[in-house]
This record gives structure tokens, C-alpha cells and sequence, in this order.
């Protein structure tokens, strides 16, 4: 009886712990299939949906979409994650965190999907935050925006 309460104990502190971070952004910028996968399904796992988590699952929903070959199940997992992503942005219009990541899939997806829209307002958005952020999210914005066609390090006077 106490082994059981043990494991279900372990079990609850698991799945509300808070999500990582920076598991998260290195799987999003990966190439890994599998590891996207596991995110998304430790994501579903969690037991707190909060808007982060949403955001995270969108963002990794999307990703996984790259990766798919059935037309249908890329549409899919693409709407399913744009649909979780923009929700939250929605919700949470001053999120600088949330704009970037959607500025980066954005950037990132194909034309055809007509998913960059908010490319511009996005960018703006981000540099307008940009002063007020804090300390681990503007190294993510500069990381980014050395790899970004949009967004570049010389728009935050660093």
C-alpha cells in the first residue's frame, strides 16, 4: 500500500511539474521527429494546461507537421498547432514570449500555408518589448535573431 501511494505521488509531482523550458526551445529548433513527439506527448500529460503548455504543445504541433508525409496529417497537426498557438496569443496579446515563437514558426513555414501574417506586427512587437523583457528571453530574441531573416540583433542596439 505504501509503494502505491509512493508511485502515485511521484506520479502527480511529475505531471504538474513545471515544463522546461529550454528542453522546449531545443526541440523546437531540432530536427528530431522522436523528440518532438515525446514533448508533445509529456505536454498532454501535464496536469495544469496552462497557457504556456498550450503555447508550447501549438508550437510543437506545428513543428511536427514538417515531418509528417501524409498531406492530410501535416494540414492537421499544422491547424491543430496554429489553432493552441493562436489561442493563447489571443488570450495573452502582450506574451512577448508567445510572439516569438510564433514569429519564429512563422518565419519558418511555407508560403502556401499562408501562415506569416503577423511577421511584421510580430518583429515590432517584440522590439518594442524588447527593453522590459527579462534576462533569459532577451538572450532567446538575440540567439533567434541571428539566424531570422526578420527579426535582426541590430534592432535591439546590441
Amino acid at each position: 500500500m505504501k509503494i502505491a501511494f509512493f508511485c502515485l505521488l511521484i506520479l502527480a509531482i511529475t505531471c504538474s511539474a513545471s515544463v522546461d523550458k529550454n528542453n522546449f526551445y531545443e526541440v523546437l529548433s531540432g530536427d528530431s521527429k522522436e523528440l518532438v513527439d515525446n514533448l508533445i506527448n509529456e505536454y498532454e500529460q501535464v496536469d495544469d494546461q496552462n497557457s504556456l503548455v498550450n503555447v508550447f504543445k501549438g508550437a510543437l504541433y506545428i513543428k511536427r507537421a514538417a515531418f509528417l508525409q501524409i498531406p492530410a496529417r501535416k494540414l492537421g497537426s499544422f491547424t491543430k498547432g496554429r489553432d493552441l498557438l493562436e489561442h493563447e496569443i489571443l488570450q495573452n496579446p502582450t506574451n512577448t514570449e508567445y510572439r516569438l515563437i510564433r514569429l519564429i514558426l512563422q518565419e519558418q513555414t511555407p508560403p502556401f500555408l499562408k501562415y506569416k501574417i503577423n511577421l511584421e506586427e510580430d518583429k515590432q512587437f517584440i522590439i518594442a518589448a524588447y527593453p522590459t523583457a527579462n534576462e533569459q528571453l532577451k538572450k532567446r530574441i538575440l540567439n533567434y535573431s541571428g539566424k531570422s531573416k526578420v527579426l535582426k540583433a541590430d534592432n535591439f542596439g546590441e
